[in-house]
Order: structure tokens, then C-alpha cells, then sequence
């Protein structure tokens, strides 16, 4: 049974799907993914639920570096310093906040690369410890 959702944005995500999504998939561009799927050796997918269903970041490991694409988790810095904050576009407000506060945590003072989709201007950066906090420091 298929879960009601709740969004202000249903019309609007019916339009961005029609738009932008549907015509990649109806070409044959697209390639469906789960939790199965082997992107190599050095790319790990992530299963983080709770903006949307279906949503995975994705962490890479090469040469002794990590990096980790954050896709829709993070939507602003504020959210590495309190993750519980969410956006009206999450799906399911609890699961995406714990989400985010469990990948915030081991993220946390790893010198892992964090590649956050939706920052404005440079969206590179480490999540460093701060005054028993954390922050999200531009790299």
C-alpha cells in the first residue's frame, strides 16, 4: 500500500517529475539502482531514507580518500550544527532527521570530503568538531 504523502508540493514534484525525470526514463538513460547494486570498488551506496523514498548518498574511497555525495540530506550548513532541523520538502520529517544526525555523526572529524548538493556557492567541505558542536568548514 502505497504511503499518502503529506508534501505542499505534490503538484509541483508531479511537474518536476513530467519535466525533468520522466523523459531520461522513457529514452532508456536511466539506470534503476537498490540496495544490491555494485558501483566498483571505490563507490558505496549509501541507503539514506526520509526525503524522499528511495534516497542514497553516495561514498567514494580512492587512493586513501574519502568523499561522500550528500544528495538531499543537506540543505544548508545550519543543518551540520543541528541536524534535526528539516526542510518542508522532507518526506518523512523523523526518519529524515535521524538520518541526517547518523550520517552527520560519522562524518564528524573523518576528513571525509563532504559534497553537499543544495549549499550555496562552494559546496566542498569537512564536518570538524567545535565548541561541543560541529560545523561545516569550506575546504
Amino acid at each position: 500500500m502505497k504511503k499518502e504523502s503529506n508534501s505542499p508540493f505534490d503538484e509541483y514534484t508531479k511537474l518536476v517529475y513530467q519535466d525533468s525525470i520522466l523523459p531520461i526514463m522513457e529514452s532508456g538513460q536511466a539506470t534503476m539502482i537498490d540496495d544490491s547494486t555494485d558501483l566498483g570498488r571505490e563507490i558505496n551506496l549509501i541507503k539514506t531514507p526520509g526525503h524522499s523514498p528511495g534516497h542514497y548518498c553516495l561514498e567514494i574511497d580512492s587512493n586513501n580518500k574519502k568523499g561522500m555525495l550528500t544528495g538531499d540530506i543537506l540543505h544548508n550548513p545550519i543543518q551540520v550544527t543541528c541536524p534535526s532541523l528539516s526542510t518542508v520538502f522532507c518526506d518523512d520529517k523523523d526518519l529524515s532527521n535521524q538520518t541526517r544526525m547518523k550520517i552527520v555523526d560519522n562524518l564528524t572529524d573523518t576528513n571525509t570530503v563532504v559534497l553537499a548538493a543544495h549549499f550555496s556557492g562552494t559546496t566542498a567541505g569537512l564536518i570538524n568538531s567545535h565548541n561541543n558542536s560541529r560545523r561545516f568548514d569550506l575546504i
